[in-house]
């Protein structure tokens, strides 16, 4: 038995919008044998073409059986139908149906490389020496004649070692002489492989073919043999090979069809770039945290300032009042955070110079930015506890409830501008240490004497700058704010009694909530810090929050409303945008796709998978993403800098409100990837459900 090729009852029909379907083929059934030429004739319509795309797999039978071997090819998936597409088929079209941007040796390379082969050039040398065009190995398609570009599809199908080779109108495009060179070629391919030729030609098929099939209306009308072929008895069962396109060479495909339309590649990467830069900013403004915000503006300031917290609710008319601790909340607060928080009380006026003794200052240039002008608060420790803070002092500490020890800078603040009160008046010159001990300040109601001056170690070196300072100086603003932080709300500035509550109240310290504030130091690493801010806001409450007294105490508010407002913006824009990029990643492929429809089905038609036509167009929209996240990265981090700068400015802060690092540019990356893909996908699975002829056949 010599038959190669089987083809039972094959019928074929093509569904049509309006009316009944076509009938291409009825009830077609041949034995195809091996080592021989068939010519198959007929008028336009006959079914020729439709019969041949059939064998090759290009399109599949309404109805039938195909056998090969003896294996039942119909029942072939669509992957292995692609198997036996490259594995047996070699394929000759009508229009050549090269690879325009390849030349004549990758052209014939790509069908080894869909086998899995390793390209020789030899092997290709030798095909081309047996179609005699051995010397255009390197041509360019567009570079060659009719009749060359003929004998390269030719080689391109021999490569491939088929059984079976198929030429439509292989010779319908050429002249009479060059048309007799490529039959005569094709009889010579016969000697070795069952070769099938569709033609119009009754008189090249009477002179070359072995067998010649007519068809009319679908069916065989006659069955002319011209020859007898001795059957050579060789082993021809074949293994399917697995089709299999390098990455390569879908990378060097795909970066070839960004040539076309590049004036709308072009706009359309601008565009993207836009809508991925505005994306990335999106991503950044997103990641915004108010906690983090305060954690960083301790660790830019270098762990100087003191942890100072308010309680504070909001009121009935929508404004927010301090809310003062009690010795039960601070005792819980420290038990928490293995703290050392102290409170301070501040019910009484302690912002007027006058019941400071102070005399009244004329601020005509003079005025010191650097001194106390006031006290924060009074705090009550005992000689045991305050010896704990390593503190030096002038004089004693307080031993009776109507003294005070009052702090270093604020002695300053008398060296400065002198002490009055209604006995005695000393000039700046006239202030000392000794000459303050013993004198008497007045807070409320209450006459206080001075027992003593404590110097709290503040290195007031790297703030001199500050004297006289005016505010139109940036630089120095940002130090300013520091500073107040630093100076304000703790022992730098508050006035140290044995139990200030007694004093001012007549009842020793208990459980009620008389303080108006707490402070510790500031641990000297970010977790810690981390910890301790983060547990605060946690506590908070629409109408109860705890405010951080630092550097941005009176930009905060202000800052988190803005970044919150940008964060809403960037949120709802940037989901505008990336679908908005998507599409124009979309149409830009889409239209891709489109142009090269044809090139598609060729590839198909050489045994390419779906996947791997797929691999070229995500190599063409990988292309497209790189420069889309090189161009969007880079002029994002170029836009976050700008706006941190701008806030740093506005706001007076020395670190990063927003940070575009590494994860946030690695999830800008995976958007763009995404988006591609969906882009590519959609027209990808759009045509894959055409069959490879049908888009081969796409104008």
């Amino acid at each position: 038995m010599d038959e190669i090729l089987t083809l039972k009852n094959i019928t074929k029909k093509y569904p049509i919008k309006k009316g009944e379907n076509v009938l291409a083929l009825s009830d077609f059934s041949f034995d195809f044998n091996e080592n021989r030429l068939y010519f198959i004739l007929g008028k336009s319509g006959s079914g020729k073409s439709t019969l041949i795309n059939i064998i090759a797999g290009l399109d599949k039978p309404t109805s039938g059986e195909i056998f090969l071997d003896d294996k039942n090819i119909t029942d072939f998936k669509d992957f292995n139908i692609d198997n036996y597409r490259n594995t047996f088929i070699g394929f000759i079209f009508q229009e050549y149906n090269l690879l325009s941007d390849l030349s004549v040796k990758e052209n014939i390379a790509l069908a080894l490389q869909l086998q899995g082969k390793k390209i020789l050039e030899s092997e290709i040398l030798e095909v081309l020496d047996k179609v005699n065009i051995k010397d255009l190995i390197n041509r360019k398609i567009n570079e060659l004649s009719g009749g060359q570009k003929q004998r390269v599809a030719i080689a391109r199908a021999l490569i491939k070692k088929p059984r079976i080779i198929i030429a439509d109108e292989p010779t319908g495009s050429l002249d009479k002489e060059t048309s007799i060179q490529i039959f005569d070629i094709l009889k010579e391919l016969s000697k070795d492989h069952l070769v099938i030729a569709v033609s119009h030609n009754e008189d090249l098929a009477v002179r070359y073919a072995g067998e010649i099939i007519k068809l009319e209306n679908g069916k065989i009308s006659s069955i002319d043999i011209h020859s007898k072929t001795l059957y050579i008895d060789k082993e021809n069962d074949r293994s399917i090979i697995n089709s299999q396109m390098p990455f390569l060479t879908s990378f060097k495909i795909g970066f070839s069809y960004l040539k076309i339309k590049f004036s709308k590649l072009i706009i359309t990467i601008l565009l993207s770039v836009m809508a991925f830069t505005c994306l990335g900013i999106a991503i950044t403004a997103n990641d915004y945290d108010i906690t983090q915000i305060i954690i960083n503006s301790y660790v830019a300031n270098g762990y100087k300032e003191n942890l100072t917290i308010y309680e504070l609710e909001e009121t009935s008319d929508n404004y927010w009042n301090s809310k003062c601790f009690s010795l039960n909340d601070i005792n819980k607060i420290n038990e928490d955070l293995n703290a050392n928080f102290k409170g301070v009380y501040k019910q009484i006026n302690l912002n007027s110079q006058n019941f400071l003794n102070i005399p009244t200052l004329d601020y005509k240039g003079t005025y010191d930015t650097t001194l106390l002008l006031n006290l924060s608060g009074l705090i009550s420790l005992n000689k045991a506890e305050f010896e704990e803070l390593g503190y030096s002092i002038y004089g004693n500490y307080p031993t009776s409830n109507n003294e005070i020890a009052i702090p270093y800078l604020y002695y300053e603040t008398y060296k400065k501008y002198g002490y009055i009160d209604s006995e005695i008046s000393l000039t700046p010159n006239e202030i000392t240490i000794e000459s303050l001990i013993g004198k008497t300040i007045k807070i409320g109601f209450n006459d206080l004497t001075i027992s003593g001056i404590i110097d709290t170690k503040l290195n007031m070196e790297e703030f001199s700058t500050l004297k006289y300072y005016n505010n139109n100086d940036t630089e120095l603003n940002r130090l300013y704010y520091l500073y107040n932080s630093i100076v304000s709300y703790n022992y730098h500035s508050v006035g140290f009694m044995l139990d200030c509550a007694s004093t001012f109240t007549g009842s020793a310290n208990s459980d009620n909530a008389i303080y108006q504030f707490i402070f510790d130091d500031l641990p000297n690493n970010k977790n810690s810090v981390s910890m301790i801010v983060k547990y605060f806001n946690q506590k908070n409450t629409v109408n109860n929050k705890y405010y951080f007294n630092n550097s941005l105490n009176t930009k905060i508010d202000g800052l988190d409303s803005n970044l919150n407002f940008y964060k809403n913006i960037a949120f709802y824009s940037g989901l505008i945008l990336l679908l908005f990029s998507t599409l124009l990643l979309f149409s830009f492929i889409n239209n891709s796709i489109s142009n090269k429809e044809k090139e598609m089905g060729i590839f198909k038609a050489l045994g390419a998978r779906s996947k791997d036509v797929f691999m070229i167009f995500s190599c063409e929209g990988i292309y497209i993403s790189i420069i889309n996240f090189i161009l969007s990265s880079v002029i994002c981090s170029i836009l976050i800098n700008y706006f941190n700068n701008s806030f740093n400015y506005s706001y007076l802060i020395n670190f990063d409100i927003y940070n575009f690092n590494f994860w946030k540019i690695i999830i800008l990356f995976l958007i763009i990837i995404l988006s591609t893909f969906i882009a590519i996908l959609i027209p990808i699975i759009k045509i894959s459900r055409k069959s490879p002829i049908q888009t081969i056949n796409n104008k």
